[in-house]
């Protein structure tokens, strides 16, 4: 019995010779095939992977501006400030003068309402790792003693006021009109007396 001939390309084992007559074509062959099988799987994987991560970081950057857009809730206490302490023995806790309508002490997150009439500012309390508020109705020029660092202020008077924050030597800092139920950051450091109206 005859069987047809094969080609070159069907010959198997080492002593198969390549179209220039050299012994072991069909392996180096085969080597090349699987190495470059190989390359496209690793491009695949790879471009799997990139794709993969370019997905999660779309996701991640939008998560986090979705966070940052949300509006913080203006009917409570901020969150501490970053480095703040919980308790000092050592601190002193924020004082005005003349004394406010109504003060108080309040945990991030707290519901913070400001009554009518009234200018509320927030100052972080080191002797107590809290808030302390101070509710301003009556029209007055407050100095301020140990208020220090990051707080916030809103302001629900009634009448188109103008309230002022003034520093040190009585050089304006800031001035502002009502428009509550807006709360506003404040660095209370350089800020050494509060007009209310």
């Amino acid at each position: 019995m005859r069987f047809p001939a094969q080609s070159e390309a069907e010959h198997t084992g080492p002593e198969s010779p390549n179209p220039a007559g050299e012994i072991g074509w069909k392996e180096t062959s085969m080597h090349t095939m699987h190495r470059n099988t190989w390359h496209r799987m690793t491009a695949r994987a790879c471009a799997l992977l990139a794709a993969l991560f370019v997905a999660l970081t779309c996701a991640m950057a939008a998560s986090g501006a979705a966070q940052a857009a949300a509006p913080a809730d203006p009917a409570a206490f901020p969150p501490a400030p970053e480095g703040a302490q919980a308790r000092n023995a050592a601190a002193v806790s924020p004082g005005i003068s003349p004394a406010a309508r109504r003060t108080y002490h309040a945990n991030p997150g707290d519901p913070w309402d400001c009554p009518l009439g009234n200018l509320c500012a927030a100052v972080w309390d080191n002797t107590t790792g809290n808030w302390k508020a101070f509710d301003l109705y009556t029209c007055h020029r407050y100095a301020l003693s140990h208020w220090e660092g990051y707080g916030e202020y809103k302001n629900n008077q009634t009448g188109n006021v103008t309230s002022f924050f003034y520093g040190q030597y009585l050089e304006e800092k800031a001035r502002f009109t009502p428009d509550y139920p807006a709360k506003h950051g404040v660095d209370w450091s350089p800020i050494w007396h509060i007009r209310n109206c």
